[in-house]
């Protein structure tokens, strides 16, 4: 995640720009600090200008308390700082920090036989593993990269606790080498707060077409024919003019002498680079050509474009390789025409790659963050991994005895199963033994209900709701909304992507009962923080939110709370249009908010089309 070192000045002069629809002004080069490079293409400076405008949040570490020691490129070092107390060491003074540290465990990152920024594993390296072995720390080689030779560690597997390969086809390989050490296969992976969609938004409000970012050191054979037989003749046409190629400038990661672009690539290349692999790049991109790997298994690249919701196209051998549940969300080709078409339809068409980017992000914070990993290095030392509590309490308070079977269904359409339904009557004398068994029909497993009065605002019924809610966040669900198969999920991976406070939907759609018409509100407010969300569609940090409390007042209740909340300086987050559609039947009367279809479909509305939308939302 990542906030903005300027002041509210300069945020409100940008916000004055976008609502003008003028460009944001780009640095004259001879503005450019020396170091920095002169990049002459207004895209790239736009995006090195964001950059620049870009601080890396403070790490808050999952694990407090668990001290670990690693010698590592920036972008595994950068992603683990979320992860636990972290102390990175360098090869100029490691030695004067390694003891004072009070570590638990040293982390090595191993690619192509070497450590990044130190040079090749036998020499300073291996001077760190022994020092560690004499304080009687447990060492752990990651071999993130050229996995396939079982000699790219050197010797240090000899004094290593456990070795992990990225390839893990390499392992049994590794493990008869080495038979003294334990091996696993350990797969790359990324940090969603270090990439995330809220860092440039939505994918139309991205400044870059599509980029290749390349991994460093030597390119991987495949990268180097992709590029020359898919990646250069896909370029140059009407929709794809050039091609943004960026690398790490940065002496911290090095692995060695870069490869030079193939010659088919430099004429269409607009090259430029950054200091370190863990900068946001692929997050300013609509598309990421995964092309440019240093070995076969190097997926840092793309798992760092899905975690930003970058759409993916990948050469065929790489894509044949994907996990099982990446697969089908990233696309490629086998002819080189075919993979042009691949790119150019996901640069053109916001609906195919927003879509299939949120399958895919979705997929990536299910098992390949490195959260997952950690966990998986520490079960491999005989420690207990962290449990991550994502559960939710759904309060729903109701008048309406007609609509609570379509509650009952949303609940039980949920893909996320860790929850609870706390459903408030308001005013509605019903069995409670009955309710229960509707519930369990339609399986809903956890469930509570609570009684109120007629005359109780719907702030307090809110309010009882959360005092009951024994989940980390509490969703508040309308009795008459739609919420598809993944709504919780991907609000509940939204706050572990943001910072966020609260997240909901302030882009979503409408459906329009009496006209059967489906409006898209607010579609631009996808991916950003936001003061509001549509109040259907609210979900808030449990504490928070018994901490804050609903107004007791009987409208705008939403409005209020979140009002509040964006004052006291707690983070808002707006997600995607997915997933939910508010319901307007054909009696506004009915309805909490009394606006007539017509004014639902001006000011910041359009009407996107006509009849059901529920299979279309339900991604």
């Amino acid at each position: 995640m990542i906030r903005t070192a300027r002041g509210a000045a300069g945020r409100l002069r940008r916000a004055a720009r976008e609502l003008r629809g003028t460009p944001r002004p780009v640095p004259e080069p001879a503005a450019v600090a020396a170091a920095a490079p002169v990049d002459r293409h207004p895209q790239v400076r736009q995006i090195r200008d964001m950059l620049g405008e870009l601080l890396p949040a403070e790490a808050v570490p999952a694990r407090p308390g668990l001290r670990v020691a690693v010698a590592a490129a920036p972008r595994l070092a950068d992603g683990l700082a979320w992860e636990w107390e972290q102390i990175v060491l360098d090869p100029a003074e490691w030695a004067e920090r390694l003891e004072p540290a009070q570590a638990e465990l040293l982390l090595l990152e191993i690619q192509s036989g070497h450590l990044p920024g130190w040079g090749p594993v036998d020499g300073e390296p291996a001077r760190l593993v022994g020092a560690a072995r004499d304080l009687g720390l447990p060492v752990v080689v990651w071999v993130t990269s050229g996995s396939a030779d079982t000699e790219a560690a050197g010797t240090l597997p000899e004094a290593a606790d456990v070795v992990f390969v990225a390839d893990a086809a390499a392992a049994e390989s590794w493990q008869s080498r080495w038979p003294g050490t334990v091996v696993a296969p350990l797969a790359p992976a990324t940090a969603p707060m270090a990439h995330s969609p809220v860092t440039a938004g939505g994918s139309d409000r991205r400044p870059g077409a599509a980029a290749v970012v390349s991994d460093q050191g030597a390119l991987d054979p495949v990268s180097v024919r992709g590029l020359e037989s898919f990646v250069a003749p896909a370029v140059g046409r009407r929709a794809l003019p050039e091609l943004h190629t960026w690398r790490a400038g940065g002496a911290r990661g090095t692995v060695g002498a870069d490869t030079p672009w193939p010659a088919a690539v430099r004429p269409i290349a607009v090259e430029s680079t950054v200091p370190e692999l863990s900068r946001p790049v692929v997050d300013h991109y609509r598309v990421l050509i995964d092309a440019a790997r240093n070995a076969p298994e190097s997926t840092w690249a793309l798992l760092d474009a899905a975690a930003a919701q970058t759409a993916v196209v990948t050469l065929p051998e790489y894509h044949a390789a994907l996990p099982a549940d990446l697969r089908p969300h990233v696309a490629s080709a086998p002819q080189p025409a075919a993979f042009e078409r691949e790119i150019i339809a996901r640069v053109a068409q916001q609906e195919l790659r927003d879509r299939e980017v949120l399958q895919l992000h979705r997929a990536v914070l299910a098992g390949h963050t490195l959260g997952h990993r950690v966990d998986t290095v520490l079960a491999a030392l005989g420690r207990r991994p962290a449990t991550e509590d994502r559960s939710v309490s759904i309060v729903v308070p109701t008048n309406r005895e007609h609509e609570l079977d379509n509650v009952f269904a949303n609940v039980a359409r949920q893909a996320h199963r860790d929850h609870e339904l706390i459903l408030v009557l308001h005013g509605l004398p019903l069995d409670h033994a009955d309710l229960h068994a509707r519930a369990k029909e339609h399986g809903v497993e956890r469930f509570q209900v609570i009684d109120a009065d007629a005359s109780a605002p719907l702030g307090t019924m809110m309010n009882l709701g959360v005092d009951a809610a024994s989940g980390r966040y509490t969703a508040k669900m309308d009795d008459d909304n739609f919420y598809g198969r993944h709504y919780l999920t991907d609000l509940v991976n939204a706050f572990s992507s943001t910072g966020a406070g609260i997240v909901g939907k302030w882009a979503h759609y409408i459906w329009l009962r009496s006209v059967n018409a489906v409006v898209l509100r607010y579609a631009g407010y996808q991916h950003r923080y936001h003061r509001l969300v549509q109040g259907g569609s609210i979900m808030a940090d449990t504490e928070l939110a018994k901490d804050l409390r609903f107004s007791d007042i009987p409208r705008a209740v939403d409005t209020d709370f979140l009002n509040r909340a964006w004052a006291s300086g707690v983070k808002t987050y707006s997600s995607d249009r997915f997933n939910f559609v508010s319901i307007r039947g054909t009696d506004r009367e009915a309805h909490t908010w009394k606006v007539t279809d017509t004014e639902l479909m001006i000011g910041g509305a359009q009407v996107a089309f006509y009849g059901d939308p529920r299979a279309h939302v339900d991604v």
